[in-house]
């Protein structure tokens, strides 16, 4: 698991988690590896953004140090190893639900991403979020896009008209 944190002079932007996670996307692919990654964006208590991402990597490999390499140049990092990722998980994602700092949350941010996944997974999740009338019409090896309100079949481009009408809610 690794923790950045930000210093005190840092204005925070939300380019700056994918900048760095970009830099661990290509230092895996140079060492010919595929790992996933979860991340949630937790406030302190001053409201100073800050991230912790676990990462699944293959056994024996380990991840350079994000100071060394200046993949992190905005505060501090700390890596250590998630022996309980699960339980790391529940923690880090139960403390962002706080209604109260989502109004704190900076203008762009998230509070949580995924990523990783090799070119078949992506696929496979494409159509297992898909609805299910979708995954009823194509194949899952074909692999499905939504491009607004039609579902694409990646393989044949036959795009398939959503059944459901779009309903606008406003609430005053």
């Amino acid at each position: 698991m690794v923790t950045l944190t930000y210093r005190d002079d840092v204005d925070w932007s939300p380019r700056q988690v994918s900048n760095y996670l970009k830099c661990v996307r290509e230092w895996a692919r140079r060492k010919g590896i595929f790992i996933h990654y979860v991340w949630v964006l937790e406030l302190t208590k001053r409201g100073r953004p800050h991230y912790h991402i676990l990462f699944w990597l293959p056994k024996g490999v380990s991840m350079p140090k994000a100071d060394k390499q200046g993949w992190w140049k905005h505060g501090m990092t700390r890596s250590e190893w998630a022996h309980s990722p699960v339980g790391y998980l529940c923690k880090y994602t139960s403390k962002g639900i706080d209604f109260d700092s989502w109004g704190k949350l900076p203008r762009g941010g998230r509070l949580y991403g995924h990523g990783g996944y090799t070119p078949a997974m992506r696929i496979t999740r494409a159509w297992r979020v898909a609805p299910a009338w979708v995954r009823e019409l194509i194949d899952e090896m074909d692999g499905v896009k939504k491009v607004g309100v039609y579902w694409v079949n990646r393989v044949s481009g036959m795009g398939i008209r959503s059944l459901l009408p779009l309903t606008m809610l406003a609430v005053f």
